[in-house]
């Protein structure tokens, strides 16, 4: 059975990118992790702010009960927006991943002969 080589990109020779600007690129997800991982336990923490803020509202600057129920209501439920969406970009992001790992491990494509078969 013949090997497969991966094909890998060869430097351009006229390529004036710097070696650190090139790392750089190649990691770039990290700090794409570290905002997602604070957004998301920011987002799950600010729903207590927002009944703290919005009974301030009520003791101290005596706005009245409904006023400040409907901007309790409103913030919460775009919090709860930005959780769903945000959730939902995540899982795409992570089949996305999935999907480029598989491209990666099978850069020919799957050879449907080789695969499992139940039943033989």
């Amino acid at each position: 059975m013949p090997e497969i080589e991966p094909e890998v990109a060869k430097p351009d020779p006229g390529d004036k990118t710097p070696a650190w600007l090139s790392d750089l690129q190649k990691r770039s997800w990290e700090p794409e992790v570290l905002i997602s991982g604070l957004f998301l336990a920011f987002i799950f923490l600010f729903p207590a702010h927002i009944y703290d803020f919005s009974a301030r509202l009520v003791q101290d600057h005596g706005l009245d009960f409904t006023g400040a129920l409907i901007l309790l209501i409103y913030l919460a439920t775009m919090i709860n927006v930005f959780k769903f969406f945000f959730i939902a970009h995540i899982v795409l992001r992570l089949a996305w991943a999935g999907l480029l790992g598989l491209s990666y491990a099978f850069p020919g494509g799957v050879i449907n002969v080789n695969l499992f078969r139940t039943g033989r």
